[in-house]
């Protein structure tokens, strides 16, 4: 989830692991490999009684350890192709904790 945020994908609450997993490869293709084993083990892991095993456990830190790259590269892609966006997202969220912190 945080890193659909950080890509600025559309997330609604009504989509399954698969919706949002497909989503996520739409948007960073050369991830959809460890993308989709990620979610596969995902769904497995929450709905199935079969247990996952090490090397399916394995397998995922491998995965994982393979996309965070490619999901920085998409990520540090869209803030240099919108500087004024990742600005003014950047003073709201400024704006936002120094108004709590002066409100209590």
């Amino acid at each position: 989830v945080h890193w659909g945020q950080r890509l600025n994908l559309p997330w609604q609450v009504h989509q399954t692991p698969y919706e949002q997993g497909r989503l996520m490869a739409q948007v960073v293709p050369e991830g959809r490999a460890q993308i989709d084993h990620i979610t596969n083990l995902y769904v497995r892991k929450c709905f199935s009684p079969v247990p996952i095993s090490n090397d399916e456990l394995t397998a995922a830190s491998a995965a994982w350890l393979a996309l965070r790259p490619v999901l920085w590269r998409r990520w540090l892609r869209r803030l240099i192709r919108r500087p004024e966006e990742w600005l003014r997202r950047w003073q709201e969220r400024w704006s936002r904790r120094l108004a709590s912190q002066f409100r209590g």
